[in-house]
Parts: C-alpha cells; structure tokens; sequence
C-alpha cells in the first residue's frame, strides 16, 4: 500500500546563502521537489537576524551567546528539542512561521507549536540542525525563477540588493568595476557585546 501525502503538505527547504547588503538581507530557501526546480524562496530579514542565522550555520560562537543560542541552550537544559520549523503563510508580503518543540509535559513527551517569525524559526533550525519546512501554497505565491534573482549564469552570480541608481554613464568616464557583494555574513565585522 502507498500512501500519498496531501498535497498541501510542507516541503522540505534547505538555507542555500544568506545575501546581505549595507541595507538589508535575504536568506534564499530552495527545495530539491521537482515541481519547484529552478525557483528559489526569498526571505528578508534584517541584517541582524542574517548575521544569526549565518553565524548558526557556521557552526560558530561569537564572543557571548547571542539571543538564538541562549534560547537553545535554554530548551536543551530543559529536555526540549525544535523538531521543525514550518513557514506557513504569506499575507501582506509577510511571511508567518510555526516553531515545533518536542518537551515533556507531565511525563509524556509531546510536540508544542509556537507562532513566531521565520527569522527567528531559521536562526534556531540551524542550530538544532532540524528540518525547515515551507507549505506548497507559500512556494506557489512567494517563490520566484532563480535566473530573476541571480540573472542567467544561477547560482555562480551575485545577488544585487541595492538599487541601481547609475541613469546614463558618461561615456569618456570609464565604467567602474562592479562592488563584490558577500554572500556570507563575517561576524568578526560586527561589533561584539
């Protein structure tokens, strides 16, 4: 007998670069399910949740525990695990995420749901290394062409946040070479507490 999930079901996603300008960040969710092939989930976040979030990717500490580590070490001390994140819906270019923690409640273990930000939901999946979900009708509303954001050479290109703000060169001006964006946040260029 096999069974077939709905197809409402949430899509495995996996965090594939955090993009940051002087101005704001992205974090570029893709999915390896076939009916999303070459689409990507852009997700902004301000730059100190990108920070975070590259930082729990990295696998790294900053000098003292930042928000998202203090509040995993917090659920681990007490026997909780973040089994999922679940991005859940768009409304007003928002996105609304569900945080799934496994716990013990009168000595059965069971799975709480909170509401909370997807910023938030990514920056404690990375650390507790738990699978981060997007519901399908979150894709087909808010997922776009990878060419859109990284133009026709993929993945190879660099994401540009900033407005281009050039009308016409002077011609007798030579063109300056383009700024290299990171597409990593460094946390040793942040200010430590």
């Amino acid at each position: 007998m096999v069974l077939v999930k709905p197809k409402d079901d949430p899509l495995d996603v996996k965090i594939e670069r955090v993009l940051i300008s002087q101005q704001e960040a992205v974090i570029i969710l893709s999915t390896e399910n076939g009916d999303y092939t070459g689409r990507v989930l852009p997700v902004f976040v301000d730059l100190g949740q990108a920070m975070n979030i590259q930082v729990g990717l990295e696998a790294k500490r900053a000098g003292r525990p930042l928000t998202h580590d203090l509040m995993t070490n917090v659920l681990n001390e007490m026997g909780c695990q973040v089994v999922k994140v679940v991005i859940e819906e768009i409304a007003a270019n928002t996105f609304f995420a569900t945080l799934h923690v496994d716990m013990d409640r009168e000595g059965k273990r069971e799975t709480v749901t909170f509401d909370a930000r997807p910023s938030d939901c990514l920056a404690l999946a990375v650390r507790a290394g738990s699978p981060i979900k997007v519901r399908r009708k979150v894709l087909d509303s808010a997922a776009v062409a990878r060419e859109k954001l990284f133009g026709a050479a993929g993945e190879k290109a660099e994401l540009s946040l900033e407005d281009d703000d050039d009308d016409d060169p002077d011609e007798d001006e030579p063109e300056k070479a383009p700024k290299k964006k990171p597409d990593r946040i460094d946390p040793s260029e942040f200010e430590k507490p």
